[in-house]
């Protein structure tokens, strides 16, 4: 039992401590879409997001409420592909100077068995568990 409440007060301060990282800018684009001044001439990481337009000097990327110009090459770069871009966010013109790009393929087939998984879950879960007098018991 004491192993239980101290792996679960261990994953609570860790899940703590991520969200404090995130919410301080310090993984991440967190924040870049309302107070874009703040990352001038800091490094920034977008994970898989999603190429929307090739341009001559790079292109443009969008994840969640964000839109880049990414300037980079970009030979291996297609519209519509997952990519993740690490680079020095320049405030005017708003881009990200690319330091690298590493195009993410088959995430169709991962986000393919995510959801079998989820699947595999929402029919196994009930299962496990049975409701016996008003409570809930496992089974097995």
């Amino acid at each position: 039992m004491i192993r239980t409440v101290a792996a679960a007060a261990a994953l609570g301060a860790l899940m703590a401590w991520w969200a404090w990282l995130n919410a301080a800018g310090g993984v991440g684009f967190t924040g870049l879409d309302t107070d874009p001044s703040a990352f001038e001439g800091r490094t920034v990481v977008v994970t898989l997001a999603t190429v929307t337009e090739l341009r001559d000097d790079g292109f443009r990327v969008e994840k969640g409420t964000v839109a880049l110009e990414v300037v980079a090459p970009h030979p291996e770069v297609a519209v519509g592909a997952d990519v993740s871009v690490g680079g020095i966010f320049r405030l005017d013109p708003r881009r990200l100077e690319a330091e690298w790009v590493e195009v993410a393929e088959r995430r169709a087939g991962k986000k393919g068995l995510g959801l079998l998984a989820l699947a595999f879950l929402a029919v196994m879960a009930p299962m496990s568990f049975r409701v016996h007098g008003g409570r809930v018991h496992l089974r097995g």
